[in-house]
Parts: structure tokens; C-alpha cells; sequence
């Protein structure tokens, strides 16, 4: 049998099938690697994803501990070199982070100098101020090099208080109940709570902001359940035009059901419809276009300069009162800093004169042996019938001492302090109508009595911060009227007179039924019959603390005074130029942060 031959075709190599496999194997293996590099990359991005994350939270607490002990320093003064330079990190507490970043917290001041700004935005918009620029910066570092530097911008902004026409502190309720029909042209602002209504004869017009960094009603303190109401303030909108101020953030609105005689006095029959908070934020925007804003639209306190008034005390107004009382041996180096004492380049006490010496630490003897007769005085047969009782007066001569002091005291900062240290005393200042070239400051602890025409030829920027302050007329002085001062109001009547001068003062304490102590339109106190009579009066009114001398309670009119035609307002010349002295409030205000 014949061998068959078969023919195979297409042979492949031996080893090929092998060689394939490998090929597949190696591929398989790069793409697994590819794979494993491509999650490990994602990993390390995720990994420094969250370390940066947790660097800007370290980062973001670490500004905001560096901006708090900033603001701490701001409380008592503008912050000091020292002060920045014990800006420090605070501990990071979460234990995993503590260990894993490090945190570095800086404070510098931005620019050499202060410098001179207007508010532009905001509730407090177009105040003028005095800036100083702070930035903290606060650095977090972590592994594998994550690092977030934040930075944020701080101005300490110091704002003359005469700029407002009433300024009223915390713990002193800001209630403007007019009586006849009343035109007012300043800002009001109070850093609690602000009432305004209308009451027997005619209605309130305002033309400029109102704020409050605590609440707006529309209804008396002393009458919470609003049964104390005539007629309806009216407020200028942003536009100029005035509009009814019928609603709160209580009452949605008042609408007359039927109006008694309001040019004449009669009360308006109303009904008070409810409101919410909501519209109140909304209504107030859309009426007023940002005339009208409260804590509902984040108004803040602007802190008069005083250090414990940053700390919340429980009793404000008794910690502002500080401001215009004699210096104690127990005053810290806060208090020495702003006590208008320590200010004044010339104090009177009991009738002495004083001058500072270079370090300010204490008072030299001031002779005024040279100065005219009666620059000062004591008057003992002065009643003031609010009080009840005879107050003996330190009678200062302004015309004279100014002039006498121009001399005596070369280059002197013209604010003046005076005071009596015995019980039932008071200050007198006349003669006044015509104030040195640059303005006059007084100041004192004690109730202060301004008689006659003041600052009324050639007027300059003026102040009387006093416990309290009382205007007496032209007629007092021409008419003898000491010693019929605990007559009868009617051998008390008084004479056209007319005032310009910022005040601080005291009113008495609040919100007793029937009693308007406190409210602004009693914040100038009388003593006379100004039946037909006005009253003109240019200036400011701040209300920072209770009066704690001249205590006596307000009785209504008819009693120991009657009121005169108010003719009162703002005295635009505190747009751009202040009085001697003038209290600083503090605004502190942050920018947005920004990465750097």
C-alpha cells in the first residue's frame, strides 16, 4: 500500500500562540497600570481637594479670631502698634486638624495716615468720618504644600456725633412726641429702640434719615398699647417728597376713620390694622427708598467713645454719663483717653481756675486776677421750679473769660470744663452771643443754664455737654427774673430768644404713663411762660445718659413752664465743621475677604 502525502497549508511558526498571549498579557498589564495611576492621580487630587478645604476653614476661622481681637482693641482706642502686633492665631481645637496645619494670623494698619471719608453706602450713608484701614491675614498651611491665605479689610471709622440732629445712645429711648406742628431737618438715629408720633395740635414733618439699631414703633413708650395717638408724622422719601409714617413693624397701617381738627388740636379717630416684619422690611424700602431703616434692615450702634459701652454693659446710660464727669484717681488709661475732662485745656472747679500740665497728669493753678470783674460769679437766689429747690450757680461771663483766656493761655483748645463739687449747684453761662473765632466747647458734670441770645453774631461750631440742660430767654437776665424765680409762672415770661449750640445732656428716666420724660421734644428743658414766644434753636441734640443731678421730674405745662413755638433743626454747619472736642462714635466696618 502506497504512502499518502498530505499537504498542509498555511502552517504558522511554532511559539505564536505564546507570543500572542504575552502581547495580550503586557497590554492588559499597561492598561491595569494606566488604570491604577489614573485613581492613584485621583486620590492625590481628592486628597489635596479636602486639604484645601480644611485649609480655608483653619484659614477662615483663624480671620475671623484675628478680626474679634482686633475689634477688641478698637474698643478702647484706634489700635496701637502693640496692639497689632498681639494680634496672635488662635488654637486650632479639632485635634485631626491641629495636627495636620499650622496657622499664622497678622494685623497691620494700611496706609501711615488717617484720612478723611463719607459713608456710601448703607444705613449710615453720608456720614462724614475720620478712617483709619486695618487688614488681618490669616494663613493656613497643611500637607503636601496646601496653603490658603485670606485677608480681610477693617475700617475703624470715627464719626463726630454732632452730625446728627438727635442722636440718642442705648439705655436712653428716643421718643419724639411733638406738640404743635413741628419741621425737623436732621438725621435721627437712636442705637436702641426710636417711637415717633404726633400728639394734640398739629403734625411732625422730618426731612432726613431715621435708623435705629433697635426697633421703629409708631406709638409712645409710656403708651405701648398705642392709646396715645393724634395725628400722623410725615417723612421724606429719597425722592424729597413726604409720605405718610402710618405703619411699623407692628401695624401695617393707620387709617383715619374720622379726623378730629388737627390745625387746632382734636384727636384722629383710627384704626390700627396688623402688620408683620416681613412688610415692615419690604413697605419701608418701597415708601422710602432706605430713609427709614431699623435692626430689620441690619442698622448697627454707632459706640460713643467710651471702652466699656463696647462691652455690653447692663446699664449704658450710666456708663456714657462718665463722659462729662470730673477725672477720679480710680480713671484707667481708657477712660483718660475720652473723658472730656482730660480734654479741656482750662477747668473751673468751685470757682478756680486750672491748666493742665505738659503731661496732662495734673492741674496747675490759672490766676484770672487780670480777667474783667465778673467773669465769674456765684448767684444764690436762683429756684429752678423743675427741681424744686434753690441750685447755686457758678455764673461764667463767656464774653469776658474767652477774651481773657485768649491771653492767659496761648494756642488753648477753646473747650472749657466747669464744675461744683457741693450738692444742688449748677452752671450759668452768660453773655454769650458772641463766641471766639473757632467755637466754644463747655462741659460739665452738673446741670448747665444758658441764658440769653447764644452764639448769634458771626455763629461758629458750639457745644454745652452737661447732666442737663436748661434754656433760660432774654428776658431772664434783663428782667430780674432770679429773684422771681420761685414766683409764679406768670412773673415769668419770656422773650424771643435764639440758641446755637450742639448739646449732650440727660433726660429723666423713661416711660412713666402720662410723663414725657426723655422725649426729644423735652430734651431742652424751660422755665419760663413761652406762650407765643419761640424758641430758636440751631444745632444737635445727643442723648447718651440720665441726667443724675438734676432729677427732678417733667410736669406738663402750665406748672413751672410753658412751652414755646420750637423753632428748631440742624445746624448744617456740623456738615464740615465740628466744635471743639466734639465725641467721636465709633463704625466698624469689614470688606468681603479675598484669597492672596
Amino acid at each position: 500500500m502506497r504512502p499518502v502525502l498530505v499537504l498542509r497549508r498555511n502552517l504558522r511558526p511554532r511559539g505564536a500562540a505564546l507570543a500572542a498571549a504575552i502581547l495580550v498579557m503586557t497590554l492588559m498589564l499597561l492598561i491595569g497600570l494606566v488604570f491604577i495611576q489614573s485613581a492613584m492621580t485621583e486620590s492625590n487630587v481628592a486628597s489635596n481637594a479636602t486639604n484645601l478645604v480644611q485649609a480655608f476653614y483653619v484659614a477662615e476661622a483663624g480671620l475671623e479670631a484675628g478680626y474679634q481681637q482686633l475689634r477688641i482693641k478698637m474698643n478702647v482706642n484706634k489700635p496701637t502698634s502693640s496692639d497689632l502686633a498681639a494680634v496672635a492665631p488662635p488654637a486650632i481645637s479639632n485635634s485631626t486638624l491641629s495636627s495636620r496645619f499650622t496657622l499664622a494670623v497678622t494685623a497691620a494698619q494700611v496706609g501711615a495716615n488717617d484720612y478723611s471719608t463719607t459713608i456710601d453706602r448703607g444705613a449710615h450713608r453720608g456720614l462724614r468720618g475720620l478712617s483709619t484701614d486695618y487688614e488681618v491675614t490669616a494663613t493656613a498651611t497643611g500637607p503636601r504644600g496646601s496653603r490658603v491665605a485670606l485677608a480681610q479689610a477693617t475700617h475703624y471709622l470715627r464719626v463726630p456725633l454732632f452730625q446728627f440732629g438727635f442722636f440718642y445712645g442705648r439705655g436712653v429711648a428716643l421718643a419724639i412726641n411733638t406738640g404743635p406742628e413741628f419741621t425737623f431737618n436732621g438725621r435721627v438715629h437712636s442705637n436702641g429702640n426710636l417711637y415717633i408720633t404726633d400728639s394734640c395740635c398739629g403734625r411732625s414733618w422730618y426731612d432726613s434719615t431715621m435708623t435705629a439699631a433697635g426697633n421703629f414703633y409708631m406709638y409712645r413708650p409710656d403708651y405701648p398699647d398705642r392709646t396715645y395717638f393724634w395725628t400722623i408724622p410725615k417723612l421724606k422719601d429719597s425722592g424729597g417728597s413726604y409720605q405718610l409714617l402710618d405703619f411699623d413693624r407692628q401695624v401695617k397701617n393707620v387709617r383715619e376713620i374720622a379726623a378730629g381738627d388737627t390745625t387746632k388740636g382734636g384727636s384722629v379717630n383710627v384704626q390700627w390694622d396688623a402688620g408683620s416684619l416681613d412688610y415692615w422690611k419690604s413697605e419701608s424700602i418701597k415708601r422710602f427708598g432706605g430713609m427709614l431703616l431699623d435692626s430689620a434692615h441690619g442698622v448697627e450702634e454707632i459706640t460713643p467713645p467710651l471702652p466699656d459701652l463696647f462691652n455690653n454693659p447692663a446699664s449704658p446710660d450710666v456708663v456714657a454719663h462718665k463722659l462729662i464727669e470730673a477725672g477720679s484717681v480710680s480713671d484707667d488709661a481708657g477712660l483718660k483717653a475720652n473723658k472730656l475732662y482730660y480734654k479741656a485745656d482750662v477747668v473751673i472747679k468751685d470757682g478756680a481756675a486750672y491748666t493742665w500740665n505738659a503731661g496732662r497728669t495734673a492741674l496747675n493753678a490759672l490766676s484770672l486776677a487780670s480777667c474783667s470783674a465778673g467773669t465769674l460769679s456765684q448767684v444764690n437766689n436762683f429756684t429752678d421750679k423743675r427741681e424744686g429747690k434753690i441750685i447755686t450757680l457758678r455764673q461764667v461771663d463767656v464774653a469776658k473769660l474767652t477774651s481773657c483766656l485768649g491771653t492767659l493761655v496761648a494756642g488753648w483748645n477753646q473747650t472749657l470744663y466747669v464744675y461744683e463739687t457741693t450738692a444742688n449747684t449748677g452752671v450759668r453761662l452768660i453773655n454769650g452771643g458772641t463766641l471766639p473765632s473757632g467755637g466754644l466747647t463747655v462741659v460739665s458734670e452738673n446741670p448747665v443754664y444758658v441764658a440769653g441770645d447764644y452764639n448769634t453774631t458771626n455763629k461758629q461750631a458750639a457745644a454745652v455737654l452737661a447732666d442737663a440742660v436748661t434754656s433760660l430767654s432774654n428776658a431772664w437776665m434783663t428782667s430780674g427774673f432770679d429773684a422771681k424765680s420761685n414766683n409764679v409762672l406768670s412773673d415769668r415770661i419770656a422773650t424771643a430768644t435764639t440758641q446755637n449750640f450742639a448739646m449732650a445732656h440727660g433726660p429723666n428716666v423713661e416711660s412713666t404713663p402720662g410723663v414725657n420724660n426723655g422725649h426729644g421734644e423735652n430734651a431742652i428743658r424751660y422755665l419760663e411762660d413761652w406762650t407765643n414766644k419761640s424758641h430758636t434753636y440751631s444745632g444737635s441734640i445727643v442723648g447718651l445718659w440720665h441726667s443724675t443731678k438734676a432729677t427732678g421730674g417733667f410736669i406738663g405745662p402750665g406748672t413751672y413752664y410753658n412751652p414755646p413755638n420750637r423753632t428748631w433743626g440742624y445746624d448744617t454747619l456740623f456738615n464740615t465743621l465740628q466744635p471743639p472736642s466734639t465725641p467721636m462714635g465709633v463704625v466698624v466696618t469689614r470688606g468681603a475677604w479675598v484669597k492672596k
